[in-house]
């Protein structure tokens, strides 16, 4: 059996969980606010009813037709962002529960590749392989308020003076005991703004070494990380349960049809423009997401002449 590649599975996952959230569903941002003193951030958001429900919600489309001057100004990393922290609000199950729902569709022993940054810390292991993490972080480095209208929905996440986050821990088959410290994997890290972007500041999601995940705690909290964590094998049921099982189907039928249905190495997005000119086999939205992939993609791309 060809395993599956996390850092693919972990791109798919995190567009399908974040363009298909019920709860912001053809919401626009209307306006935000940001208290650096405090970390706070205050994000109105606004529902456009006459949007098709077909039409996915996406970084690219979160801004309104005819934005006003302050909305206008944000670059396309700046809505990226605001984007995800807005789904971040309790991304930290959820997430963790899509990752399991998914696993849940192959056998315990599937093939799982896990490809790092650095070649050398790559491997190939098995499903089964993993833990849930939870630990807390001490005064997170934003606290979050979301409003949606109409309907005045709000959200609120980091207001409490110790915030429990999880994250998933994976260990090659040939790790001792109940050693998994090998590889971190975050999905919703980007609700800690920027410094959730892995590899190198690019991705929307985490893969780490322990190294790696050790430097960047400390970024997501304005106090020190509580490295007491409690791990378990599985998470319990969540109201959101059904939809995450929706997302987690239509994950495994997009990577099961990888060879006809092309997806955003960064985001993504299906129907992609463009592809990596060296390889070809890595495709794109457009430049700035092919630049934003590069910096991992390049460890691996290989030309089509094999070097």
């Amino acid at each position: 059996m060809e395993p599956l590649d996390l850092v693919d599975i972990a791109v798919l996952l995190t567009y399908e969980r974040t363009s298909t959230d019920a709860r912001f569903r053809n919401a626009k941002l209307k306006d935000f606010s940001y208290s650096k003193p405090t970390g706070s951030i205050v994000i109105d958001m606004e529902k456009h009813p006459e949007e098709t429900d077909t039409t996915p919600d996406t970084a690219s489309n979160i801004l309104p037709l005819d934005p006003c001057p302050k909305l206008a100004a944000l670059s396309s990393k700046e809505q990226e962002t605001i984007f995800h922290q807005v789904r971040g609000h309790d991304g930290r199950y959820t997430s963790t529960a899509l990752l399991q729902h998914f696993f849940d569709q192959y056998p315990p022993d599937t093939p799982l590749h896990v490809r790092h940054l650095k070649k050398s810390d790559s491997y190939t292991t098995v499903i089964k392989q993993r833990v849930i993490c939870e630990i807390k972080l001490n005064k997170p480095t934003y606290n979050i308020l979301t409003r949606v209208t109409p309907g005045e929905e709000t959200y609120a996440s980091g207001f409490e003076p110790t915030q429990l986050h999880s994250h998933i821990m994976i260990a090659p088959t040939s790790a001792a005991g109940r050693d998994f410290s090998k590889t971190f994997l975050d999905l919703a890290s980007m609700r800690y703004g920027d410094v959730g972007r892995g590899f190198k500041g690019k991705a929307l999601f985490v893969l780490d070494t322990a190294e790696e995940y050790d430097q960047r705690l400390p970024r997501m909290c304005r106090g020190p990380p509580d490295y007491n964590m409690k791990t378990s094998a599985r998470i319990g049921p969540m109201p959101t349960d059904a939809w995450l099982k929706e997302v987690a189907a239509r994950v495994k039928e997009r990577w099961e049809n990888r060879e006809r249905e092309k997806w955003c190495g960064h985001c993504g997005a299906p129907a992609p423009k463009s592809r990596c000119s060296r390889c070809k086999q890595v495709w794109f939205c457009g430049e700035e997401h092919q630049k934003a992939t590069w910096p991992f993609h390049k460890v691996y791309c290989i030309s089509e002449s094999g070097t």
